[in-house]
């Protein structure tokens, strides 16, 4: 069952450059259901090696999340402003650049937190 949910994770892990963001975001939940089996079975499997997982890929989740919420508030502040006035459309154009700059940071870290995450041994084929 891990070998098979870190296929499905790496499959789209290994093509990050190439994902638009509604990927991305099948992403994080394919990394929640590997770090969920994770947790499941942690207990026969060296606690040490099983932590670092969970730690890396806790990480890349957060980050994706954020990266996703950016471009929801995005959508949902874009969507209100023809209805507002001067003032109000000019602080919204002001919260899209905050969370664009945001959404930004998360995109380019997610590539260094996903090479951490490749990196790590692959537990579960050692105690075979």
């Amino acid at each position: 069952l891990l070998a098979d949910r870190w296929r499905r994770v790496s499959r789209q892990g290994n093509r990050l450059d190439r994902i638009d963001v509604p990927g991305l975001h099948d992403m994080r939940i394919k990394v929640k259901k590997l770090r969920y089996l994770i947790d499941f079975t942690k207990t026969i499997f060296n606690e040490k090696q099983v932590l670092a997982w969970e730690n890396h890929l806790g990480a890349l989740q957060d980050a994706l999340g954020t990266l996703n919420d950016g471009v929801t508030a995005r959508g949902l502040i874009h969507g209100m402003m023809p209805t507002l006035e001067k003032d109000g459309a000019f602080a919204a154009g002001l919260l899209i650049a905050w969370s664009d700059g945001r959404t930004l940071r998360h995109r380019n870290r997610i590539g260094k937190l996903w090479a951490e995450v490749a990196d790590l041994p692959l537990f579960w084929e050692a105690s075979t």
